[in-house]
């Protein structure tokens, strides 16, 4: 189920979810039209999550988000009332090419709280120095 936006920029808009199984897991969905640059971003969230993991870093492996599920809503432009499906397989995705159908591309991902953007604006757009040298040790920690 999907609750409200809570960002949005050049690739894609990103909302909050809930699993209706797990009421008190939060969740995310970033939804693009542009299908290609999300996949992108879907296989190197993957590929990060996963070469932490394997390397068993310094701190645990939760910078990057877990890819829950990943696929494409499909529907026709020209007929919105027309039941939206969802496509998580190639096969599929060849078959809707070949239609008139539309597609937007998406995957589900845990949330992880404030971002940095949210916690910029709380300060008033002012990292103190502390804040600044603390979030480049952690990028030098993590890669």
């Amino acid at each position: 189920m999907v609750f409200n936006q809570i960002g949005s920029g050049c690739y894609g808009s990103i909302f909050r979810c809930g699993d209706l199984n797990k009421p008190k897991h939060h969740l995310v969905i970033k939804i693009s039209d542009n299908i290609e640059v999300l996949g992108n971003e879907i296989e190197a969230v993957i590929q990060l999550r996963a070469h932490h993991k394997e390397n068993e870093s310094a701190y645990p492996y939760d910078y990057f988000p877990r890819c829950i599920s990943k696929g494409l809503f499909v529907f026709d432009a020209q007929n919105p009332k027309k039941e939206i499906q969802c496509l998580q397989t190639s096969k599929q995705f060849d078959a809707m090419y070949q239609s008139n159908m539309k597609a937007m591309s998406f995957y589900v991902m845990n949330e992880f709280g404030q971002n940095l953007d949210k916690y910029f604006e709380s300060v008033e757009g002012c990292f103190s120095k502390k804040t600044i040298f603390q979030i480049g040790i952690r990028l030098i920690d993590i890669f």
